[in-house]
């Protein structure tokens, strides 16, 4: 008797996407685009009374955003380019990410907010590195490299782009 519904798992999955691509697509849209908004923000705070160096910190966030967003559409489109977007991305990611976060870093221990001014919301400089530089900079290199890896060396990755 087939009364026209079936169970979840017995619906066909009619996209090639995988779901390791999946996953990485939703943390392109949700984690990337709100990670490149808030280094825009924390650069225009930091760089913007200098003209020029917060016009380049603004340019170069929103080319991020508009790279993760194109990232992402290329993979949901299955282009047979898209693997080298997304390793192209995940350098410029890495590139952008680690420059940015020295810069922010350096620029909030030469501030009126570092510790040697005797107040604000850092205790030492050890909480300085470890909030400003540190955490970031892993975060940074452990996404990237990882899924680097992964975009390189999946079989099925490749068979499903190369097509």
């Amino acid at each position: 008797m087939d009364d026209g519904f079936r169970k979840p798992y017995e619906y066909e999955d009619d996209s090639n996407i995988i779901w390791p691509v999946r996953i990485f697509c939703i943390m392109l849209i949700f984690a990337e685009v709100l990670y490149g908004i808030i280094y825009l923000v924390q650069l225009q705070n930091n760089f913007g009374h200098i003209p020029v160096v917060g016009t380049i910190g603004k340019v170069f966030s929103v080319v991020y955003i508009a790279f993760v967003l194109f990232t992402f559409i290329s993979l949901l489109k299955i282009k047979k380019y898209a693997l080298k977007i997304v390793k192209t991305f995940l350098a410029t990611r890495l590139i952008y990410l680690i420059t940015a976060t020295v810069a922010i870093f350096f620029n909030t221990l030469n501030s009126d907010n570092s510790p040697k001014h005797g107040y604000d919301q850092f205790e030492s400089f050890s909480s300085i590195i470890n909030m400003l530089l540190v955490t970031p900079l892993f975060y940074a290199i452990a996404f990237s490299v990882t899924w680097y890896i992964y975009f390189t060396k999946s079989k099925k990755i490749e068979k499903v782009y190369s097509d």
